[in-house]
């Protein structure tokens, strides 16, 4: 896994996230039990949480300043799937 990307585990109270993060952009995607409840508030920006969701706010506390967030979160491995070739 590359170092400029990584992928964590985050449960916050009644949310649990997937979350990759891009170490060089500093760039979150999130995949989390919450996404309808905001699709349908229209809370979204382009389908990506915003800045200011707890979870998102969290774990960016807890990787980029190196502080402790009150989110559990969990560094996981990520290894992408190999795709086979179409021929």
């Amino acid at each position: 896994m590359s170092k400029n990307n990584r992928c964590f585990r985050v449960s916050l109270s009644n949310i649990k996230a997937i979350v990759f993060v891009d170490m060089a952009d500093k760039k979150i995607k999130a995949s989390c039990t919450n996404y309808e409840v905001c699709y349908y508030s229209r809370i979204l920006n382009n389908g990506e949480c915003p800045k200011y969701c707890e979870l998102i706010s969290e774990l960016r506390k807890y990787v980029f300043r190196g502080r402790k967030s009150k989110a559990e979160i969990q560094e996981i491995e990520f290894t992408a799937p190999k795709i086979a070739s179409l021929r």
